[in-house]
């Protein structure tokens, strides 16, 4: 199954655990509609939407039917919300990214080539390359220590190894 990071979830309203969203993609959730919130998809846990706005500001609203009091919605503060792209309409905003990258990944040392950088996962701590080397794929936190250089003219990306990335 195929997710959307709808966005993370960075604070309150109100006191019946209505969730305020920072969006990334302008996804209409509708009532009923099963989400998964949680810190990744692989570490979350299934809701139901009861109730899904846009808010004036860059933020949207999210009331989900399990949670009903400020004591449980905290708990989901900072965490990610997605949902199954069949779920939804085709109506969302691209990324920044293109979805398929098709980028070289080059070690910003040696120069060696590494890989193609074939998508970037969305992910409330920080995004995630998706490198396919000979030997596998591996994911590639889309962070600054990591990431020397991202060109979009020349489609490569320019990475400082850490110890045990790619093993």
């Amino acid at each position: 199954m195929s997710y959307i990071f709808v966005g993370t979830i960075v604070g309150l309203k109100g006191l019946n655990g209505t969730l305020k969203v920072a969006a990334e993609n302008e996804v209409v959730l509708s009532s009923s509609l099963k989400v998964k919130v949680g810190y990744s998809l692989q570490y979350s846990e299934e809701f139901t939407v009861l109730e899904y706005k846009f808010g004036t500001s860059k933020y949207s609203y999210l009331r989900l039917v399990e949670i009903d009091n400020i004591i449980s919605a905290k708990k989901l503060v900072e965490k990610g919300v997605f949902v199954n792209v069949l779920d939804v309409s085709n109506n969302f905003v691209t990324e920044d990214y293109s979805k398929d990258l098709n980028f070289d990944v080059y070690d910003v040392r040696s120069g060696k080539f590494l890989g193609k950088a074939i998508s970037i996962i969305p992910n409330p701590g920080n995004d995630l390359i998706l490198v396919v080397t000979e030997n596998g794929e591996f994911f590639l936190p889309f962070v600054d220590a990591i990431v020397k250089k991202f060109d979009k003219m020349e489609k490569a990306i320019f990475i400082e190894l850490i110890d045990g990335l790619l093993e």
